[in-house]
């Protein structure tokens, strides 16, 4: 066969990996620096390997902007029970109930939480020939996928990977608007919980105005609490701004720093002493522990009565200090919630239904909102 490379055999930017659960896009075949990676999971739950529930990760080039915190130490240790197989180092969500005393344990995903008999039925192969029962274990799937030219939609039902007596339903609409910027909508229905908390992970402290309140530490390393509407990811040459569009009156909670890569309900988990056995004193330690040190979580905190079901997320990915950045407009209308995007003369209407996946169109000039005349009920969120 003649060798082609993949942008002259039109090989798409995207791919859905539906045995793996795992949604793969890029914004060019190019190697260069600059091309962004994007990385969506909602598939099997398998020891070893496996991501969270709708948990994602963004690359620029060669720069990790948003991450998989922690790494794996081994299994079973106290690191993998406490931080690392939980949610807590995932970029999901956290349901924490009410009255709990360990919120952020009790608020995530477990392998506990999943459906043997579906488990059964959609991994036969694996849980017949698996090493033991209930390898692969199903606590949600992709339930859909839309991929052309301008958008990708990836939607994730992860209802199944919490505890029931607590989230009813839970799915994740990642909506990615080619080639650099992402809409992350959460939609939720919960019973007896407290704040609900979308996790973010990054290599370096996150970077945003004002001054927060410090919980427990320092500004340098320790536990921050800021109200807020925005922050900043930078690693290497490239940089993510993100930007809660919905609800108006969310809480950051930015955790990391030296002593506080692993921490979760008053206990920072030490890598050195709390991985697997076989791992202490051993060289490769070392090298795994230095992906975990200096590592930060953002955790944008809300409530469900705030929230009323959604969590809208806008994430821009660019080289640093971009001399534009996107303007949304989100507002209700009916039961939905709709965001315009406009960024480089281009503008984008994302429809987010209350009950069903979103989708994505062109506006009519005529309902372009500005920031001189906003209709009633808009809302806009813009940096200069």
């Amino acid at each position: 066969r003649t060798a082609r490379t993949p942008a002259l055999a039109n090989l798409s930017l995207t791919k859905h990996f539906d045995k793996s659960g795992m949604v793969h896009s890029r914004d060019s075949w190019s190697t260069g620096g600059d091309v962004i990676h994007s990385w969506f999971y909602n598939g099997p739950f398998v020891e070893h390997s496996s991501k969270g529930q709708n948990h994602f990760t963004i690359w620029r080039g060669d720069d990790p902007l948003i991450i998989q915190g922690g790494n794996y130490l081994g299994s079973p240790s106290t690191y993998h029970n406490h931080y690392y197989s939980p949610t807590i180092s995932d970029n999901s969500l956290l349901f924490s109930p009410a009255g709990s005393g360990s919120p952020d344990l009790d608020g995530g995903q477990t392998g506990r939480f999943s459906n043997s008999e579906l488990s059964k039925q959609i991994y036969p192969v694996a849980e017949r020939v698996g090493s033991w029962s209930g390898q692969h274990r199903y606590r949600g799937e992709i339930i859909q996928f839309i991929d052309n030219p301008q958008y990708t939609i990836a939607s994730g039902d992860a209802t199944l990977a919490y505890n029931e007596d607590n989230v009813d339903e839970y799915i994740r609409d990642f909506v990615y608007l080619k080639p650099d910027i992402f809409l992350v909508r959460d939609r939720f229905d919960t019973t007896n919980v407290s704040t609900i908390r979308s996790l973010i992970h990054s290599r370096n402290k996150p970077i945003f105005e004002g001054s927060p309140t410090v919980i427990e530490g320092s500004t340098v390393a320790g536990i921050l609490e800021l109200d807020g509407e925005d922050f900043r990811l930078q690693n290497g040459v490239s940089e993510a701004s993100i930007e809660v569009l919905w609800p108006g009156n969310a809480t950051f909670r930015f955790i990391g720093g030296a002593g506080y890569e692993g921490y979760a309900d008053g206990y920072n988990s030490d890598p050195i002493t709390d991985s697997q056995e076989w791992l202490h004193n051993h060289p490769e330690l070392e090298e795994r522990v230095k992906l975990i040190e200096g590592q930060w979580r953002t955790e944008i905190q809300t409530t469900p009565s705030q929230a009323d079901g959604d969590l809208i997320v806008a994430i821009y990915v660019s080289g640093m200090s971009p001399s534009t950045r996107p303007t949304y407009f989100t507002r209700p209308e009916g039961s939905d919630l709709v965001v315009i995007v406009i960024h480089n003369g281009r503008t984008t209407v994302v429809r987010f239904p209350e009950g069903g996946e979103p989708s994505v169109g062109a506006a009519r000039r005529s309902t372009i909102p500005t920031r001189r005349l906003l209709p009633t009920g808009w809302s806009a969120k813009e940096e200069p």
